[in-house]
């Protein structure tokens, strides 16, 4: 065996590199390597100390002891200290709550061909909706991947396996009020998706039930447009009016209609203007 000549803290942090390589294996968050390392100079500190004390026959030694042989098999948690909310899958919960368990009753298997698929089928799902949010998806899997080998499978001792999918968001918070006043406010889709995400918030819900990203808003806003400008138009020819003023100076149009060279012909009444498709022949 290989043998060097290495300080405490040097040794320290690379036994913890090695043991971030299986907690990323697991997809869990860890703490900072400073804090990881800390904790394991801690341990060692302590087992010297138990070292010195090993000749004393004491009853509070013995019991040191017998307790650190007895904690040897339990979990080295390095864990986030909200690694719970950061973890999506509900099957890795599971896996580090049994590992915090006395005796770590999990284990890492073969690969999981089922959860494989799954995975997969998502990225292909989020590259059709928008290849932004496709861009992310995919950043975000490469982080929790593995090892070259693919996606490992999660064993318990009774041999019982858990697959749980998740869905995404149905709901949709747009209305078509609600679509002209972010219109009529000019926000962008991003900033509308900041706002609604808030609003979903402060109303206590669940922003996973709701379908709240840039493509969707952007979709549903365009779609709202189509619709309230259907309603304008029909709205328009179904009422027609006792009296209209026809208007066609060579004034320039505000937007949207300022690119246009041709001088439209507009018809104005009360609270409401229609703007024709019919340019005047000069």
């Amino acid at each position: 065996m290989r043998a060097v000549k290495l300080s405490i803290n040097e040794s320290a942090n690379l036994v913890i590199r090695e043991c971030v390589i299986f907690w990323e294996k697991a997809r869990i968050p860890t703490k900072s390597s400073y804090n990881a390392v800390n904790k394991l100079v801690e341990l060692y500190r302590f087992w010297r100390t138990l070292q010195k004390n090993a000749n004393k026959t004491e009853d509070t030694f013995k019991l040191r002891e017998e307790n650190f042989k007895n904690n040897l098999d339990n979990l080295f948690d390095i864990a986030h200290a909200d690694a719970l909310k950061k973890m999506r899958k509900q099957e890795d919960k599971i896996f580090l709550q049994h590992q915090r368990e006395p005796g770590r009753s999990g284990y890492i298997a073969g690969v999981d061909g089922t959860c494989a698929i799954n995975e997969e089928q998502e990225i292909k799902c989020t590259v059709t909706e928008s290849p932004l949010t496709a861009s992310v998806s995919v950043l975000e899997e490469d982080n929790h991947k593995h090892d070259p080998t693919g996606h490992e499978e999660f064993r318990w001792n009774d041999n019982e396996q858990i697959g749980i999918v998740e869905k995404r968001g149905r709901k949709s918070l747009i209305t078509p009020k609600l679509a002209a006043a972010l219109d009529r406010c000019q926000l962008s889709i991003r900033d509308s998706v900041f706002i609604l995400q808030a609003i979903i918030e402060a109303l206590g819900l669940n922003i996973n039930d709701y379908n709240v990203n840039k493509s969707s808003i952007q979709r549903i806003r365009t779609e709202k447009r189509k619709e309230r400008a259907k309603v304008i138009q029909m709205n328009f020819k179904n009422e027609v009016p006792n009296v209209v003023t026809v208007h066609w100076d060579g004034k320039l149009l505000v937007f949207p209609f300022s690119y246009l060279r041709d001088n439209l012909i507009n018809l104005f009444r009360m609270n409401s203007r229609q703007v024709t498709n019919t340019p005047i022949n000069k």
